[in-house]
C-alpha cells in the first residue's frame, strides 16, 4: 500500500508511521472479510486545512474538469474519493491527533479501506464518479436518483463503521 504525506507537520509524523505501518495488514483483514480484491489505492495523510483541496484535485481528476463544486464536504478522519489512476484516501492528521489515541488511527484506516472495497464493486467506481459529477454541476442527477445514491451511501457508511471492529485486529 503506498503511505505518503502531504505537506504535514513534525507533530504529525507519528500519524503517517502508524499509518504506514497498518496499512497492508488492515488492507488485508478488509480484503478477506468482505471477500473481494481492492483497487489500487493511496493514502495520504494531510493536515486539515490541505483535506478539501486534496479531495478536490482527486475528484476533479477523475473526471476531467476543472470546476469547483458546488458545496465542499467538511474534513472528517478521513475521505475517500477516486482519482483517473485509482483510489485516493485522505487521513485527517490534525483530527486524529486531537483524539490521542491510537486506536482511533487504526479504525480510520480500516473504515476507509472497506470504502476502497466498496468502489472496487462492479459499478463502485462509476457510481461515484456520477455522485461526484453531480456535486460539479457537470451531470446533475434527478430528485430520485439523488436520494437513491444517498441511500446508498448511508448503507456504505454503515457498512464501513460496523467493519470498524477489525482494527482491535491489528498488530504492531
Amino acid at each position: 500500500m503506498d503511505v505518503a504525506s502531504y505537506r504535514l507537520g513534525r507533530c504529525y509524523r507519528h500519524i503517517e508511521d502508524r499509518v504506514a505501518a497498518i496499512a497492508d495488514q488492515a488492507a488485508t483483514l478488509v480484503t478477506r472479510e468482505m471477500r473481494t480484491s481492492l483497487n489500487p489505492a493511496q493514502i495520504v495523510v494531510a493536515e486539515e486545512r490541505d483535506v478539501i483541496d486534496l479531495v478536490h484535485q482527486a475528484e476533479s481528476s477523475a473526471i476531467g474538469t476543472t470546476r469547483n463544486p458546488l458545496r465542499r464536504a467538511r474534513p472528517q478522519l478521513g475521505h475517500t474519493t477516486i482519482t483517473d489512476r485509482g483510489v485516493r484516501i485522505i487521513i485527517n492528521a490534525t483530527r486524529l491527533h486531537q483524539r490521542h489515541d491510537i486506536r482511533e488511527i487504526n479504525a480510520t484506516v480500516v473504515h476507509e479501506l472497506v470504502h476502497v472495497a466498496q468502489i472496487s464493486r462492479p459499478d463502485g467506481r462509476e457510481r461515484i464518479a456520477s455522485n461526484i459529477r453531480n456535486n460539479y454541476g457537470i451531470d446533475r442527477l434527478s430528485w430520485r436518483d439523488a436520494r437513491a445514491a444517498n441511500r446508498l451511501m448511508d448503507e456504505d457508511e454503515r457498512q464501513a463503521a460496523s467493519l470498524e471492529r477489525l482494527a482491535q485486529q491489528l498488530t504492531l
